[in-house]
């Protein structure tokens, strides 16, 4: 029997296959356990648009999945589950009991010899975008800076009524702009190159990359070089 193949490692193959092998560093960045609403998205790419991947794996259950998929929905357009290929027909069945948006998820299947397969590819969906979730993907400086740049100024107003007066800014934008604005600032974060990586042994590289803000933040701690 084969051992049972927990969260961790289904995010292992989903970086390696996807993040590593399918896209360019240049013009991609990936996050891990990106808060999204009120869940917690497992992977997220961002190339140009963002997509979720969402896993339930070997140990998992389906019990929260349409929340955790209508949170993603608010914030971005293409969204996939990963599950082992065993729980495919399980899968389909919620799906098909999600009429909002339920065929617009993708599919993708990690099979016994750790083989990930897409069997449907995701559709653009975007009936469900909002921008106060967009907005709340955002740190400070990213949103000052979408402000700014839209419209010349920021809001003119005492520090705790800053971030509610940039909100009501933001919200006056279309929300399909907004979305992009979004995403290209999150793309912005700084993260490994392709190059950085591959000074390192490649068993090494997912972790390097996922580690990258926590690694920054210890070298300007400690006064190193960057």
């Amino acid at each position: 029997m084969l051992p049972l193949r927990d969260e961790a490692f289904y995010q292992d193959v989903v970086a390696y296959r996807l993040l590593l092998h399918s896209h360019s560093l240049r013009t991609s960045k990936a996050f891990r356990q990106l808060r999204v609403a009120n869940s917690i998205a497992d992977t997220v790419i961002i190339n140009g648009h963002g997509t979720v991947y969402e896993i339930k794996s070997d140990i998992d259950t389906f019990e929260r999945l349409e929340g955790q998929l209508k949170d993603y929905f608010t914030v971005f357009s293409y969204v996939n589950v990963v599950i082992p290929e065993e729980k495919l027909v399980c899968l389909r069945t919620r799906l098909l009991s999600m009429p909002e948006f339920g065929r617009h998820v993708g599919i993708y299947v990690l099979t016994r010899r750790n083989a990930l397969k897409k069997v449907t590819a995701p559709a653009e969906y975007n009936d469900d975008l909002n921008e106060t979730e967009l907005l709340k993907m955002l740190r400070k400086p990213e949103y000052s800076k979408i402000l700014r740049d839209e419209f010349g100024m920021l809001p003119d107003v005492p520090p705790a009524m800053f971030y509610s007066a940039c909100r009501d800014l933001f919200l006056t934008l279309p929300v399909s702009k907004a979305q992009a604005l979004v995403m290209d600032a999150i793309k912005r974060r700084k993260a490994w190159s392709r190059e950085d990586l591959e000074q390192f042994p490649e068993p090494q590289r997912i972790d390097l990359y996922f580690s990258y803000d926590n690694v920054q933040q210890v070298i300007r701690k400690e006064g190193l070089p960057v």
